[in-house]
């Protein structure tokens, strides 16, 4: 679905003029920030501040009576307010932008009703709805389109011409367009309406009485007295940010964001981000009811921003399209000379003024094909067609063919080349700081032995005596507990989990190892083991009290659980999962296995996701609500490693495999562990067996010496893959060395690497991305700034993946695809229905297949105006025409049918090493048409002065009489329509990046009939010809001369076409191999070293700014 609207900007409610909003500003922050003059104190003797957060209560007073005035516009649906202190207009910034995250959990006041007015004029009603526009206005927008006008205006100067047949059959073509244009737009909005329109009834908490911001209500915090306080139900169009709300039992949508201050509930974000799992939710007050505090409302919400970029995309520049507007410019200029000549000839055979004009002003609609926009679409929208059966649908048409240069692909890891569902394949603990396993139940793992993680709840509890491994397994999730499901999961029942629970399907499968009961109470998640594991947990019932949810940005999650048993006291104990590099740093030094990076880097390398966990004991006398998450976090005992196993998706090494063998470059972008992605990169292929592996990370000691992180260089060694001659590095020197060595290592590096390059080293980072292939622990934002990176090198960028997580790269590629399930997702311009990276050159060949053939509908058309206008011209030169009918023929039978079925030539099985051209305007493009041109010119011209020469011949127009019935006009006309067609064939090519002419059927049926009415035009036969396009009767001696000279023409025009192409494609190498120099150039500004890649050696920056080498130490 696909919506384009013009960037307009409303001033106030649509006044037209900027409006002056007179409010009493409550919130002190946005009088501080957009109200008070640089300097400006108050009576008290305190300074307004833009960056003030909080103002005292003798701020906000002094606000209010001053009744401050805000001057707004609206531009794209967001408000941008007039800042005094700075002079200018900005963005108004979100309610959550300016208060401390403390105070939304510390506070649960009630905002007052005076304070609702004033937030409610200053943020607007919370309505995302976009209207429907009604039909006639469509429509009306339509007609004014510069497309139609000029259709428009062509028809009523056909009609002036007395051109009926040929006017009316266009304005009926015209009036037809515009009606399925104006209703599909119509369906395409009230899709649109649906998706927007987010009126719903909520329960809000309003108080009766004013009330500060900031102050604390019923006597909650801080021991300050009740605010009285109502519940009511109210349209959600009325709420304003701040307000406090009571989110709903069961399933409903929400039109607004907020923080949860209490409670928990399972959010499922698919529409917004694609992502198809449901993320559950938890408040630090657990124990109350589902209580959330509005942050943002109306086109200020995450879904809000959604639609905004529906409504005004990304603006796109290709090239092909510059170019495409360059050719109407051409031809435009080539119009101006035709209405020259035509004024010159009419007025030396005497015509009237008015006659001059508009046969004049017919030059213009014949040279600049009026049907050109509509051309260049028919080969996306076959393309589209073709995708939607392959279940890969597409929300903005125009990426298709910008799909057609793709020469880099982003993959994320989890979900997109391997499996979406992990395995728990088995548990390693550590016990007293050692890894025991089933093979080693005491000793410590060596180096050379084969990993055996324990694979059963019973081996775990025979070698994990403190039972906190088993406990941290069924403890620490963000599972909850469907209550729409009748089953209820207990102990040792048979009941599937994928039924009762909601959560990361992760968490799912850790939880199903442990075998343990769950419910989901009001006060809170409960836990049950079994009876057979109690006396290793010292527990029958383990509540989840409070959780610090998963982030990707720290990379872990933790939960604080109260374990009780049956006349005990209970006991609060920490438990910690996340990456092992991230747990280890918050762990006691002595519980760490001195093994743990030779084990996980083992099991990385065989392709396994690694997990760990961590416990810490906590006084049962603490009060864990007012708990900060970086003080609990720490002094943690490591407990283990959690082993999870992910296939390869059967489909991914024959995707990679075939792109890489089209030159097309493939890089993996992933949260997971470097040592995992590595694995699974080797193992699909992306980094070949035979290639070496230079790992690019932080040098502490090195970062010791220059205060500035040093980056270092050092070859991975693998099982499968024999010793590499370090010595063969070549010198930055030697081109050929270069080149040579270029092809054989790969640059993997994970996130905060990439950080500190891209802070450090910008110029560094350059270079190491033209040989990066796995990029591992980055964060959503580094994903998204990685691709950005990418395009600004000179790619073509295709990002796939299927998560939240890669919203931002999605949307930041110049080609985005998601793998998601629901086909309404809108994460990304192609949604593939089909998890499989099949979708990735399907997408390419469809790109390429359009790029292609909207090259050649560009030059069909191109060359149709100039053959037609050829042939006005010369018929113009005898004060004459062609005929009504036979511009019908020629517009709607022939060049309408051709232009339709050409491009319904589908895209070649295989992909080509050499990417379709991008650029229209180049020497065999321009050469082409010209020499068709010349052809054109001197086929028409030969036939007109051929005629001539025979006896039966007769003048029928000149100075006194104006008439498309002449010998001329019958020769000009037989002879064009036939190239017409020739031009057709000669430009329906298939290879290199459509399939072959023949299996388009329908062209060539089309070509076909075509040809048969031409020849009997030319031979006249029946008589019905002659009549119809008012033709004069040829003897056939011309006839059979007229034959030959076309069969000689389409020899020619084959011939023509097949040494441009030729030299076309020698065009495209070398425009690849400029492009390919120009991103290997970027090598020759690392000349503070020799060699390159620096193997074993350390790069840091000095003081000064200074890049200088350190050999690794030991």
């Amino acid at each position: 679905m696909t919506i384009t609207t013009e960037d307009s900007v409303e001033y106030g409610e649509q006044s037209g003029t900027i409006c002056a909003v007179e409010v009493a500003i409550i919130d002190p922050y946005v009088a501080s920030t957009y109200m008070a003059k640089p300097g400006h104190t108050s009576e008290s003797g305190q300074t307004f501040s833009g960056d003030a957060q909080f103002s005292s209560d003798e701020q906000v007073n002094l606000m209010v009576e001053k009744q401050p005035t805000l001057k707004y516009f609206v531009y794209k649906r967001v408000r941008h307010i007039f800042n005094v202190g700075e002079l200018r207009f900005q963005p108004m910034r979100t309610f959550d932008s300016h208060i401390p995250t403390t105070w939304f959990v510390s506070s649960l006041y009630p905002l007052a009703s005076s304070e609702v007015e004033a937030k409610l004029e200053l943020y607007g009603e919370n309505d995302t709805t976009i209207p429907v526009t009604p039909l006639w206005k469509l429509a009306l927008s339509e007609v004014i389109n510069p497309f139609y006008a000029f259709q428009i205006a062509s028809v009523a100067l056909w009609v002036a011409e007395a051109y009926f047949y040929y006017a009316f059959c266009i304005l009926f073509v015209s009036v037809v367009s515009i009606a399925v244009s104006t209703f599909e737009t119509h369906k395409q909005q009230k899709t649109l309406h649906r998706m927007s329109k987010t009126s719903t009834k909520v329960l809000v908490c309003r108080a009766e009485n004013g009330v500060k911001l900031g102050s604390s209500s019923e006597g909650e915090v801080n021991g300050e007295t009740a605010v009285p306080r109502e519940w009511k139900e109210i349209d959600s169009k009325l709420l304003v940010p701040g307000d406090l709300v009571t989110l709903p039992q069961g399933q409903s949508s929400l039109s607004f964001d907020a923080v949860l201050v209490s409670g928990s509930c399972v959010v499922n974000e698919s529409s917004l981000t694609g992502e198809s799992v449901p993320v559950t939710k938890f408040a630090k007050l657990r124990k109350r009811s589902n209580q959330s505090r509005v942050i943002r409302t109306g086109f200020q919400t995450n879904k809000g921003e959604l639609i905004r970029s529906i409504l005004y995309p990304r603006p796109m520049s290709f090239q092909f399209y510059k170019d495409a507007l360059k050719f109407v410019f051409v031809l435009s200029g080539l119009a101006a000379v035709g209405t020259v000549y035509s004024l010159a000839i009419f007025y030396y055979y005497k015509e009237s003024y008015l006659e001059m004009i508009l046969k004049a002003l017919d030059v213009i609609t014949i040279c600049v094909p009026p049907a050109l926009p509509a051309a260049l679409t028919v080969a996306v929208v076959y393309s589209q067609s073709r995708l939607k059966h392959l279940r890969i649908f597409c929300m903005r048409p125009s990426i298709i063919n910008v799909a057609g240069r793709v020469n880099l692909v982003c993959y994320d890891k989890t979900g997109t080349i391997t499996e979406d569902g992990m395995d728990v394949y088995g548990v390693i603990p550590s016990v007293n700081g050692q890894f025991v396993t089933s093979s080693s139940s005491s000793e410590q793992i060596p180096a050379s032995h084969e990993l055996h993680p324990v694979t059963s709840v019973l081996d775990v509890i025979s070698l994990d005596g403190s039972g906190n491994l088993l406990i941290g397994l069924g403890v620490c999730h963000a599972l909850s507990e469907d209550k729409a499901s009748e089953k209820k999961r207990k102990p040792d029942s048979e009941t599937n989990l994928v039924d009762t629970l909601r959560g990361d399907p992760l968490d799912v499968k850790m939880f199903e190892f442990t075998g343990w009961g769950i419910e989901d109470k009001e006060m809170g998640l409960f836990l049950y083991p079994p009876k057979d594991q109690q006396s290793v947990t010292k527990a029958d019932s383990i509540a989840q009290v409070k959780l610090y949810p998963f982030s990707s940005e720290m990379q872990r999650m933790s939960i604080i659980a109260q374990l009780s048993k049956f006349n005990s006291e209970s006991q609060l104990r920490l438990f910690s999962k996340g990456s092992p590099e991230v747990i280890a740093s918050l762990c006691l030094h002595q519980t760490i296995p001195s093994d743990l990076e030779m084990v996980v880097q083992k099991l990385g390398s065989q392709g396994y996701r690694v997990i760990a966990l961590a416990c810490k004991n906590l006084s049962s006398e603490c009060d864990y609500h007012l708990l900060s998450r970086t003080s609990v976090e720490s002094d943690l005992e490591f407990l283990g490693l959690i082993v999870m196993e992910n296939r390869v998706k059967p489909d991914s090494s024959r995707v990679v495999k075939n792109l890489h063998g089209v030159n097309i470059r493939q890089v993996m972008i992933t949260g997971d562990n470097l040592n995992t992605a590595v694995s699974v990169a080797r193992q699909c292929k992306l980094i070949p067996a035979s290639d070496k592996v230079v790992k690019v990370y932080l040098d502490k000691s090195q970062t010791q010496r220059s205060k500035v992180s040093a980056i270092g260089f050092k070859t991975l060694q693998f099982e499968d893959q024999e010793e590499q001659n370090s010595s063969g590095s070549s010198s930055l020197l030697s081109k050929e060395k270069t080149k040579q060595k270029s092809s054989g290592y790969h640059f993997v590096l994970d996130g905060k690497t990439y950080y500190a390059l891209d802070f450090h080293y910008p110029d560094l980072l350059s270079q190491i991305l033209l040989k990066a292939t796995v990029f591992a622990r980055m964060k959503p934002k580094q994903k998204s700034s990685l691709v950005q990176l990418f395009s600004r090198l000179g790619y073509t960028t295709c990002m796939c993946g299927d998560g939240s997580n890669d919203c931002g790269a999605l949307r930041n590629a110049d080609v985005g695809i998601s793998l998601s399930e629901a086909e309404a997702s809108i994460a990304a311009p192609f949604t593939s229905n089909w998890p499989s990276l099949t979708c990735v050159p399907a997408v390419i060949k469809e790109g390429r297949c359009a790029l292609a053939t909207s090259f050649s509908l560009v030059k069909f058309m191109v060359l149709y105006s100039m053959i037609q206008f050829i042939s006005v011209i010369i018929l113009y030169s005898i004060n004459s025409n062609l005929s009504d009918l036979q511009f019908l023929y020629i517009d709607l039978v022939v060049i309408t049918s051709l232009a339709l079925v050409m491009s319904r030539t589908g895209p070649s099985d295989l992909l080509a090493v050499k990417r379709p051209r991008q650029s229209l305007i180049n020497i065999p493009n321009i050469t082409s048409v010209l020499m068709h041109i010349i052809l054109a010119v001197s086929s028409q011209l030969f036939a007109f002065v051929f005629v001539r020469n025979f006896n039966w011949y007769q003048r029928m127009s000149g100075k006194d009489e104006f008439s498309a019935e002449t010998f001329e006009n019958s020769a000009v006309f037989a002879v064009s329509i036939f190239q017409y067609v020739f031009v057709a064939v000669t430009l329906s090519k298939g290879a290199p990046h459509r399939a072959r002419v023949i299996s388009n059927a329908l062209f060539v049926f089309t070509v076909m009939t075509l040809s048969v009415i031409n020849i009997l035009i030319l031979f006249q036969w029946p008589d019905f010809w002659t009549r119809v396009f008012e033709l004069q009767v040829l003897n056939t001696e011309f006839k059979l001369s007229m034959t030959a000279m076309l069969c000689l023409l389409l020899i020619l025009t084959l011939l023509t076409e097949f040494v441009c192409e030729r030299e076309s494609w020698l065009c495209s190498s070398r425009e690849e191999e400029e492009q390919c120099v120009q991103l290997r150039d970027l090598y020759s500004t690392l000349t503070a070293y020799q060699y390159w890649p620096p193997e074993g050696e350390s790069i840091s920056r000095d003081l000064r700014g200074n890049l200088t080498r350190h050999a690794l130490d030991d």
